[in-house]
């Protein structure tokens, strides 16, 4: 049955395409066209394809969700770069310090052996350590100034992080109330109940202020600068 379609569908094809080549290559809008042998060009309207899964069912295609600007963004990027690189200087900080005090501390100690001397050359190394211990000690206070001025600057960048992730959850929220104008006549009104509807949208059902026009309909936004709005008059 098969191959008798195809020897009947055939010749058909065959007359179709011969036809179709020909007025093509009348056409003079087409010749300056690069194709290859055979090729047929498409001159209808490309739209978009149908998605289906390995099984054969319809994918549901979501729309976007909306995204919070760029610029606040790319702020956050930066402020957790900054963040990320503020601890390792902490860390080295510290580290620094627990050094400088350990050399403080030996040399402390030697000083104190050296705490009855008499003899020149014990003075010597006794005036040559007390110099190194005020130099260790002008260290250690210069370091823990910084170690200070750096979890100063962590602090205030972890805040400005917390700012900015609360200004993004603020954009991605839906607003609570939505006034729209009424499809009808225009008319701007508040909707009189609204409540979530998943996935971060949230639905209200409205009733046309003005009493003359009596329009009611349903409408769900999602959150962002720009919500998306799906308007279902009833």
């Amino acid at each position: 049955m098969v191959k008798s379609m195809d020897r009947t569908i055939a010749p058909e094809l065959k007359a179709y395409y011969a036809r179709k080549a020909k007025s093509d290559k009348d056409d003079p809008s087409l010749k300056s066209l690069k194709r290859s042998p055979g090729a047929l060009p498409y001159r209808g309207r490309v739209g978009a394809m149908p998605r289906y899964s390995l099984d054969g069912n319809c994918i549901v295609r979501r729309e976007p969700q909306p995204e919070p600007p760029r610029e606040l963004l790319r702020a956050i990027d930066q402020l957790a770069v900054k963040a990320r690189a503020l601890d390792e200087k902490h860390d080295r900080v510290v580290d620094g310090i627990a050094t400088l005090r350990r050399r403080l501390r030996d040399t402390e100690g030697e000083l104190g052996q050296l705490r009855h001397a008499w003899l020149p050359r014990q003075l010597l190394r006794k005036r040559r350590l007390e110099r190194h211990r005020d130099s260790l000690r002008a260290r250690l206070g210069t370091t823990r100034g910084e170690r200070e001025l750096t979890e100063r600057s962590i602090e205030q960048t972890g805040a400005a992080l917390v700012a900015h992730y609360q200004a993004v959850r603020a954009l991605l929220r839906p607003l609570e109330s939505l006034p729209m104008s009424c499809p009808e006549c225009g008319q701007e009104s508040s909707p009189d109940r609204v409540a979530p509807a998943g996935d971060g949208w949230r639905e209200g059902w409205y009733e046309c202020a003005a009493g003359s026009c009596g329009a009611t309909w349903t409408a769900r936004w999602s959150g962002g600068a720009q919500p998306v709005v799906r308007v279902l008059v009833s």
